[in-house]
């Protein structure tokens, strides 16, 4: 009788066991999946950080988007205390939080200093030809294709054909 108990117990305990590391497992891949679509972000805001150093031509040893950021030791006092699942999902939470406004903020900048860019270099630089005239003006004229007023964006400029 003594016997049956005991084996009751350790069946009871094998399925508790397993039932344990099943639940480990499914949260394990869970903080998994969440650490991919965090590590995802990263690189789009590497990528991208990368992109806005080469147009604001930054110094590409300062702005080293390759390079791991340095950190700080382990301590060797022996104090340090591991991290629980629900401060390790707490801490990811935040993480993530930080990565989508810094990609944000550095996609506006982007967009910012691209459209700075062209911007810049839209601006008339001279003529296109080297003997030419205004063939039309800039504002409302009738358009040559509808023949209504039309408000006209750029000022045409006429030349030879094969003109330099």
């Amino acid at each position: 009788m003594g016997r049956d108990i005991f084996r009751q117990l350790l069946s009871e305990q094998r399925q508790e066991s397993q039932e344990i590391r099943q639940y480990t497992r499914q949260h394990l891949d869970a903080l998994a999946l969440r650490l991919g679509q965090i590590q995802s972000h990263i690189l789009r805001i590497n990528a991208l950080g990368e992109r806005l150093a080469k147009l604001g031509k930054l110094n590409s040893d300062e702005f080293d988007f390759k390079e791991e950021p340095a950190l700080g030791g382990l301590d060797a006092s022996g104090s340090a205390q591991s991290v629980g699942p629900s401060e390790l999902v707490s801490d990811m939470e935040q993480l993530s939080v930080m990565i989508e406004d810094r990609e944000h903020k550095l996609e506006l900048m982007d967009g910012l200093m691209l459209g700075s860019k062209i911007h810049d270099e839209l601006k008339l630089a001279g003529r296109p030809v080297k003997k030419g005239w205004i063939s039309s003006k800039y504002g409302y004229r009738k358009d040559p294709f509808t023949g209504k007023k039309a408000f006209h964006y750029g000022v045409d400029i006429a030349g030879k054909e094969n003109s330099e």
